[in-house]
C-alpha cells in the first residue's frame, strides 16, 4: 500500500498544491505509512479518508474541487453522473437489473468500511498468480488525482509474476481509435496495461467510446 497512499509528488506536478502545501500532505502520508507498519489498518484508513474523501480534506481545501476527486480538470460533481444514479434507480431499470427494492448508491461508505482492513494492506503475490494464470486488463487514467498514472505504474510494475522483468521491457505502443489518440499499452502475454487519455476515475463518463473499445477489445482478444 506504501505507493498507493503517496500523493504529494503528483499533486504536485500536476499543479494542484504548492511547496509549503505539499510539506503538508507529505506530513500526512509518513503518518499512514507508519501506521501501516505498525498493521493499525484502520488507523491508517482514517487517516487517507481525511486526506482524499471525508468532507473538509486537503485535497478540497487546496485544491478547491469540492465533493469530488475524480478527475482533476473538473471541480464538482459532474451532472451526468447525478443523473447515472437517479436513471439506474428507476422502477423500471430496477425490474430490468433484477435487484429488487435495493438504492443504488455511487459510493457505498457501510460496504466500503467493511473492508478498511483489506484497503490499507498489500497483497501483489495474489495478484501475481492472477496474472500467471488468466486474462488480465488493468487501466490507468491520465487524469485521475486520487489513483495518480505513475504510481499505478509503480504498482504494476512491482507485482510478482513470470513477466514482470518483460513488461518492464516491452516498449509502450499507441492506441488509436478512429484518429484519436485513446491511450497508450503494454501487454505481456494476456495481460493489458492501459493508460486511457483524457479521462478521469470513470472513463466511461469522460470517454466513453474508448472505455467501451477497449473492454471489446480485451474481451475479444483484439490488439489495441
Amino acid at each position: 500500500m506504501k505507493i498507493q497512499s503517496t500523493f504529494s509528488d503528483s499533486w504536485f506536478n500536476m499543479g494542484l498544491i504548492d511547496g509549503e502545501q505539499r510539506k503538508e500532505v507529505e506530513a500526512v502520508e509518513n503518518k499512514i505509512q507508519s501506521l501501516i507498519q505498525e498493521k493499525k489498518f484502520v488507523e491508517a484508513h482514517e487517516e487517507l479518508f481525511k486526506l482524499i474523501v471525508v468532507p473538509n480534506t486537503l485535497y478540497s481545501k487546496f485544491t478547491g474541487h469540492m465533493g469530488q476527486q475524480l478527475n482533476y480538470m473538473i471541480g464538482t460533481v459532474p451532472p451526468v453522473l447525478t443523473n447515472f444514479a437517479k436513471f439506474i434507480d428507476e422502477k423500471e431499470v430496477h425490474n430490468y437489473l433484477h435487484v429488487g427494492l435495493h438504492k443504488f448508491e455511487i459510493f457505498n461508505f457501510k460496504t466500503h468500511d467493511r473492508f478498511r482492513t483489506e484497503n490499507m494492506a498489500s497483497d501483489g503475490k495474489a495478484i501475481g498468480e492472477l496474472l500467471d494464470n488468466y486474462k488480465v486488463l488493468i487501466y490507468s487514467s491520465q487524469m485521475d488525482p486520487i489513483a495518480v498514472h505513475p504510481r499505478v505504474t509503480k504498482t504494476v510494475e512491482a507485482f510478482e509474476w513470470s513477466g514482470a522483468a518483460e513488461l518492464k521491457k516491452t516498449p509502450r505502443k499507441i492506441w488509436k481509435v478512429g484518429d484519436d489518440v485513446a491511450g497508450y499499452v503494454k501487454s505481456v502475454g494476456k495481460f493489458h496495461y492501459v493508460m486511457l487519455r483524457k479521462t478521469g476515475r470513470y472513463p466511461a463518463m469522460d470517454q466513453p467510446a474508448w472505455a467501451f473499445e477497449m473492454v471489446q477489445n480485451f474481451i475479444n482478444d483484439k490488439p489495441f
